[in-house]
Order: C-alpha cells, then structure tokens, then sequence
C-alpha cells in the first residue's frame, strides 16, 4: 500500500477535491399546475450535498461523486452522481466509461438538468474525437429500470464566430422507439449582437413531430434575448424534448415538459440579464405561451431574480415567478379554471461550491 501510494504521488499526476452544500427553500402557490384560490401553498427546503474527488494522470482520468438529496425533515436519496474513467487515446481522443453528465448545445434535447438537485447522468460509455472539422461525440447508454437504450451521435464546428452542430438520437424501449435529428447554428459579431436557430425532427414507427427555436439578441453591458419556440402538438404528433433541460427555456414555474408531457408549445420570451456590480446581477424573462397552433391561450409567465457572487465559491439567489394560466391549459392539465388567479413561485437558493487542487 505504501508503494502504490508513493507512485501516485510521484507521477505526474492532478487530484480535485469539491464540496457543494445547496440548499434551496422554495414557496409554491401554483408550480407545475393550475392551482384555485382554495389550493393551499406549500413551503419546504430540500438540500443538495456533493463530494466528488477526480484524479488526471498523463493517460487517464478518474472521478467519484457521491450526493445525498434531501427535503429537511425528511429522509433523503443518497447515491452516486457521477463515476466513470476516462482513457486518453491520444490527446485527440477520448473514451469515457460509466456514469457521466451529457449535454449538447442548447439542452433543448440532451441537458444536464443541474437546476433539479439531483441532476442527471447517465450510465453509458461515450468517445469524443477532435479534428480540424471540430468535435465529434458518440454516445451510448442503457437504464436497466426503463430498459431504455440510447445512441447519440454529436458533432459541432466553431469558427469565425460562426457555430454549426448536428445531433442523431435514437431512443429504443420494448414498446417505443424514437429517432430525432437536428441542428443547431450561433451566429455572435463582434459588436455584440447575436442570433441562434435550431430545427429538430422526430420519427417514430408512423409519426413525425417537430421542434423549431429562434433567438436574437445583444450582449453589452447587459444581455437582452429575443426567443420563441415551437414544439408540435395537437393534430400534429407532440414532440418529446426527452433529456432536455426544459426548466431553462419554457418557464422557471415548470408547467411544460417537466415531469408530465405537454401537448404541444408556442413560447414567445424576451429576456434580460443585467450586472449590478460586485458579482450581482438582476434578470427577468416574460414568456407568452400559446397552443402550437396560437390559436388559445395557455398563459403569461414573468420570472424574475436577483443573483449574488461575492466569491466564486459562493453563489446566491432570490427568484420569483408569476403566472395567469388561461382555460385552455387548465383544460389540458385537467385541472379546474378560475379566471384571474395568480399562479406564483418563491424561492432562495445558496450554493457554497469550494474546490481543491491537491
């Protein structure tokens, strides 16, 4: 043991060490679903706590993170978060074994999903290969709970302020499988203006669904973002953002795509982010949902927060949602409608995330 240890240490060898304790209290009178004036509130503060340690040698790359999530009072969910190894084929290529965070370009299909405390990984293998022509990711994992295989294929090429990507996804269970394709182009001048653009097609055995999102903006002082997005629904197939991030892009409140599926999504936002000095900053997004069609209403939702950094360990923020559901979307949730009533979401949320180079 002694020798083994010594020729850790004598090799060139990088060990990190992080903490994370986030614990976020959250006031809920009408997140995810339409709520009546005689729907009680709740409040409560779950707490995420993280220790993860990752060894980089010349060749290889090792990391164990362990996380226990909990609601105080409560029993909490203690596991893995993430745990794989990496084998550095050449300082090109990489393979990656086990269970790790994927993410491509926007997260509209494949997110992270770090704003739930637990995250999201997933158990798989994954190689990545650099080139002139860019990066390129192929993916494979397995969830022996759902029996859900999937396969991506990523690649994505930047220059000149130009960025191009393409994602191949095929999703297969015993009763459904599902292949999706898209793209994804940034545009960002010099001055600071900025445009974006995705386009994603679903097939499955008989039906075909779509995704379409747009955004404009400028990034100066403060950054200011123009966006719409239009998932099919309705007489159309829906579209499945599956592993997207979808709290990110249709509202902080979580009444689309997050834990049960929507029929279909027509979000028009504009938002802006702007800096306040010493690490603080203040945003708010207005969004304006309507059916794919446009042809009802489904709400108008305004989030807004303040966030503070005094350091880059720490991190904190102060959030509040509201929303005025329309009828339509009552009627699709299945829930009873009364005109005039606020939807609303508070929440705190610190996050002290120290990390050591040992």
């Amino acid at each position: 043991m002694n020798f083994l240890l010594s020729f850790l240490l004598l090799t060139d060898t990088t060990y990190t060490a992080e903490l994370q304790v986030r614990p976020r209290t959250e006031w809920r009178d009408g997140y995810k679903v339409v709520q009546t004036a005689a729907d009680a509130s709740t409040l409560a503060t779950q707490q995420r706590t993280r220790i993860g340690l990752t060894a980089s040698f010349p060749r290889w790359e090792v990391k164990v993170g362990l996380q226990d999530v909990r609601t105080y009072g409560a029993d909490g969910q203690v596991g893995t978060y993430e745990a794989w190894g990496a084998w550095k084929v050449s300082d090109q290529t990489r393979i990656t074994l086990g269970r790790q965070a994927i993410q491509f370009d926007d997260e509209r299909v494949v997110g992270a999903l770090d704003w739930a405390q637990t995250g999201r990984f997933l158990d798989g293998i994954r190689l990545t290969h650099r080139s002139g022509l860019g990066l390129t990711s192929a993916v494979y994992t397995r969830d022996p709970a759902t029996l859900l295989h999937r396969s991506m294929l990523h690649h994505v090429y930047e220059g000149s302020g130009h960025r191009v990507a393409g994602l191949l996804f095929d999703e297969r269970s015993p009763v459904e499988s599902r292949f999706t394709a898209g793209l994804n182009y940034k545009y960002r001048s010099e001055s600071g203006w900025f445009a974006g653009l995705e386009l994603d097609g679903q097939f499955t055995d008989s039906t075909f669904a779509s995704l379409f999102a747009a955004e404009v903006g400028h990034q100066g002082t403060g950054r200011t973002t123009l966006g719409l997005d239009r998932l099919s629904g309705g007489d159309e197939t829906a579209f499945n953002p599956m592993l997207g991030t979808n709290h990110k892009w249709y509202g902080w409140m979580d009444h689309f795509y997050v834990g049960t599926m929507a029929d279909g999504l027509f979000n028009a936002r504009l938002a802006h982010v702007r800096p306040l000095g010493k690490g603080a900053s203040i945003g708010i997004i207005a969004h304006h949902f309507r059916t794919p069609d446009a042809g009802r209403l489904l709400g108008n939702e305004v989030d807004t927060h303040v966030t503070f950094k005094p350091t880059k360990e720490i991190n904190a923020t102060i959030g509040y949602s509201a929303m005025v559901a329309g009828e339509a979307h009552a009627e699709r949730q299945g829930r009873p409608f009364e005109a005039g009533v606020l939807q609303q979401w508070g929440w705190i949320s610190v996050s002290f995330f120290p990390q050591w180079l040992l």
